[in-house]
């Protein structure tokens, strides 16, 4: 819902911008994954785990949007 409310207010200027939207989201995607994959590599993770990392590195969210929904579920 935090992310839903600026994306319908500004859907005229993302769909003006959506190439470079697209490209910039797809970069960001595949340098997460190799970091992360890297990374693990490098540091003598096992396969699996290394091969793990690479989804949830590219649907990890913003640690801004982390904080506010582990803030939402306290008690």
């Amino acid at each position: 819902m935090a992310l839903a409310v600026p994306l319908y207010r500004n859907r005229t200027l993302i769909r003006q911008n959506l190439v470079p939207v697209v490209v910039a989201l797809v970069a960001g995607s595949l340098t997460a994954i190799v970091c992360a994959t890297g990374v693990a590599i490098l540091l003598g993770a096992p396969d699996s785990v290394a091969i793990s990392l690479a989804p949830k590195s590219a649907t990890a969210g913003s640690p801004s949007a982390s904080r506010s929904n582990s803030a939402a579920t306290r008690p």
